[in-house]
C-alpha cells in the first residue's frame, strides 16, 4: 500500500514471491495484466510495457495507451489509444499480438472508447464508442477475430437518445453466446439488454 505497491506471484498453496520491476516511470500500477508468465502494465507516460518471466526490466510495446485488455487465450491485446490531433482528443481501438505487433487495421475510432470486453473463447471483442459527431462510430460494437468484421449492436444507441451508452462494463456469459449491456434508458432507469449470438 506504499510506493508503487508490490507484485506477488502467488502459488496455489498460498506461498508467494515478490516480483521486482525496475521502472522509474511507474508511480503505481493503475493498468495491469498478466498472461503466460508475462506481466503487462502502463506507465505514467501511457506506454504499455511487458516484463518477461524471470526478468526485471520491462520492454516498451505500445505508446499512447488509454486502456488495454488481454484476450483469455493470451493471443491478443486490445488497445484503446488516447491521441490529440489538431487540438482534438480522440481514441482508436487496435489489436496487437502478445509481442506487441499490430494485427490488421483500425477496429474502432471515436472521441472515447471504453469497456473493452473479450468473450471467454477470445473469438469476439465487445467495446463501446462515443463520438460527438453523429456520423461517426457511436454505440456498442463487436469485433469478430475470425472474420475481422465489426458489427454494430443496434438498437443500444440512437441519435435520439445518445445517453444510451453502457453504464457498467460489458459482460459475456460463460459460453460467450450472450452479451449483457447495461444502459440508462429513456426514463433514466438502469436496464440490461442481453444479445444472443448464434
Amino acid at each position: 500500500m506504499s510506493g508503487k505497491g508490490e507484485i506477488r506471484l502467488i502459488s496455489t498453496d498460498g506461498s508467494y514471491e515478490t516480483i521486482s520491476i525496475e521502472d522509474e516511470d511507474v508511480e503505481s500500477y493503475n493498468q495491469f495484466g498478466a498472461s503466460k508468465g508475462r506481466i503487462y502494465y502502463t506507465d505514467v507516460n501511457q506506454v504499455l510495457k511487458v516484463v518477461e518471466p524471470g526478468q526485471s526490466k520491462p520492454v516498451r510495446l505500445i505508446e499512447n495507451v488509454w486502456s488495454f485488455e488481454i484476450s483469455p487465450d493470451s493471443e491478443y491485446i486490445a488497445v484503446s489509444t488516447a491521441t490529440k490531433t489538431g487540438g482534438e482528443q480522440g481514441s482508436e481501438l487496435l489489436i496487437y499480438d502478445a509481442a506487441g505487433r499490430l494485427q490488421g487495421t483500425l477496429i474502432g475510432k471515436g472521441d472515447m472508447i471504453s469497456y473493452l470486453s473479450w468473450s471467454p473463447d477470445s473469438s469476439k471483442l465487445a467495446f463501446d464508442v462515443y463520438s460527438e459527431n453523429e456520423s461517426g462510430m457511436n454505440g456498442v460494437y463487436v469485433f469478430n477475430t475470425a472474420s475481422g468484421k465489426v458489427s454494430w449492436m443496434a438498437p443500444y444507441y440512437s441519435s435520439v437518445h445518445p445517453a444510451a451508452h453502457p453504464q457498467y462494463p460489458l459482460n459475456w456469459s460463460p459460453t460467450g453466446k450472450r452479451l449483457g449491456i447495461t444502459i440508462e434508458d429513456k426514463e433514466a432507469l438502469i436496464a440490461t439488454h442481453v444479445i444472443d449470438f448464434k
